[in-house]
């Protein structure tokens, strides 16, 4: 062969949004978005992202480490990249020390393989370009995929084929998070151990 690869890859998306502090939905969220990527098994690259509003300052752990509680749980969830705009550049660099998916902000985006992640439309420069800000539908443009608005205790799944800068998009769905879905034991640990951690915070707080 002339080593170009003729069959194009499928790249599978799977996204959230708006959790708002809700680290009692991530073992449930987590099982179910297992079972959704399991049944995408053929996909050349399967991704997880949130996009956004994953804390909110009235929530209490929120508060107490700065917006960090729930991306720290996402990471613990195989999260590929979630879009950090709402934090300072300290609780940033904090929390980009001890998590290994990326961060993604305005002038930061994150690039893995053939994609790349921007919180705003990016010439992608032969990448197949991700944006993380919300628009009002699912498209692919021009190597812009744009996503549509979820809320909370939803999952979008976007298909798309391609590769070599030659996309298109083979189907977007949203699913809701069956109520019945059980919680996934190592995510409860996960949410256990950020709930202490971030009760430290607050009591180092209280004394300053």
């Amino acid at each position: 062969g002339n080593g170009i690869d003729s069959t194009p890859g499928r790249i599978v998306i799977h996204y959230t949004a708006n959790i708002r502090g809700d680290l009692n939905l991530l073992p449930r969220l987590h099982t179910y978005l297992r079972r959704l990527r399991d049944a995408r098994a053929d996909a050349s690259q399967r991704i997880l992202l949130d996009l956004g509003e994953t804390c909110a300052p009235e929530v209490w752990h929120c508060a107490a480490t700065g917006g960090r509680s729930v991306l720290i749980g996402l990471d613990g969830m195989g999260y590929t990249a979630a879009a950090g705009e709402s934090l300072s550049p300290a609780d940033r660099a904090k929390l980009e020390s001890h998590v290994s998916m990326a961060l993604v902000f305005t002038g930061r985006p994150y690039v893995q393989g053939d994609l790349l992640f921007a919180l705003h439309p990016t010439d992608g420069d032969g990448h197949l370009c991700v944006c993380l800000t919300p628009t009002r539908e699912t498209r692919l443009e021009n190597r812009l995929l744009t996503l549509a608005p979820l809320e909370r205790g939803y999952i979008g799944e976007v298909v798309i084929e391609g590769g070599s800068g030659q996309y298109r998009l083979i189907s977007s769905a949203v699913y809701t998070l069956p109520a019945d879905t059980p919680p996934d034991a190592t995510i409860t640990g996960v949410v256990d151990f950020i709930v202490s951690e971030a009760r430290y915070f607050q009591r180092r707080q209280g004394e300053d």
